[in-house]
């Protein structure tokens, strides 16, 4: 678990891909609605999957690391109810120093040229390799929420 950190060009990666629709098990992510659960079960679950079966995974850090260890230097708490726009621009504006994320949020709405922009800013600061360890992606999902983690989400 604790080589299982997420760089943050690996969330805004994710986050684009997401927002553009590109990801196929959840091309309807709206991000104003979507929530962190939404996001576990209808995209994060499908992408870790084992290739080749139905059944079983890993976690989404290792897939992106390639099993290499990436070690965190901030740990994330979130509730599974909150928007996962929220999450990711909460991560990024820790990233930054800044107090309050609705900024940050604010950029993420806007599209890919201003997530660009928000990339470029993390990397002039050598930020993008900075390393979160975020339960909904350094937790093997399928090992506990695939078992038994309420109920899906209402019509998804």
């Amino acid at each position: 678990l604790a080589g299982r950190g997420v760089r943050l060009h690996a969330l805004l990666d994710f986050w684009e891909t997401l927002a553009g629709g590109n990801v196929e098990a959840m091309p309807h992510f709206d991000p104003l609605r979507s929530t962190t659960n939404d996001v576990v079960r209808q995209a994060i679950i499908p992408i870790s999957r084992n290739e080749g079966t139905a059944i079983g995974g890993r976690a989404l850090a290792a897939v992106w690391s390639k099993g290499e260890n990436v070690f965190a230097t901030h740990m994330v708490t979130h509730t599974w109810s909150s928007l996962f726009l929220h999450l990711i621009a909460g991560i990024i504006a820790d990233a930054f120093g800044a107090q309050y994320y609705m900024e940050v949020a604010d950029i993420l709405l806007r599209g890919p040229e201003d997530i660009s922009k928000l990339r470029t800013a993390l990397r002039e600061r050598g930020l993008l390799e900075e390393a979160y360890w975020v339960c909904a992606f350094s937790v093997n999902q399928h090992a506990g929420i695939c078992a038994g983690f309420g109920q899906a989400p209402v019509g998804h």
